[in-house]
């Protein structure tokens, strides 16, 4: 969950997916609303999921498991070429999310 990354790309979505999927393998995604203009897809979705696998960084460092649930709400934009995701953008509120997990102050 790389909130404000932008990944663009296949290779750097279908990586960030499984990232994902290990930290909260349980994890759902709920879509609030979903908006579509052209080529760009916005959806508005609240992601719930417990932490049992190591949480891995942007700058690569690693978080053992909290093995805390989370649940927050998050915007994806995703911008389509020929019917396939070419970007992908997320955007939540990080600082809820690392005090829920009991990551703040560390």
């Amino acid at each position: 969950m790389n909130a404000g990354v932008v990944m663009r790309g296949r290779d750097a979505i279908v990586k960030d997916q499984v990232k994902e999927w290990e930290q909260f393998p349980d994890a759902s995604v709920s879509i609030l609303r979903a908006v579509v203009d052209g080529d760009t897809v916005a959806y508005e979705v609240t992601f719930r999921g417990t932490n049992t696998g190591p949480i891995r960084t942007p700058g690569r460092d690693v978080i053992p498991a909290t093995g805390r649930r989370a649940e927050f709400d998050m915007s994806i934009w995703l911008e389509l070429k020929d019917g396939l995701i070419t970007r992908d953008r997320r955007y939540y509120d990080q600082l809820a999310v690392l005090g829920g997990l009991g990551l703040l102050g560390r």
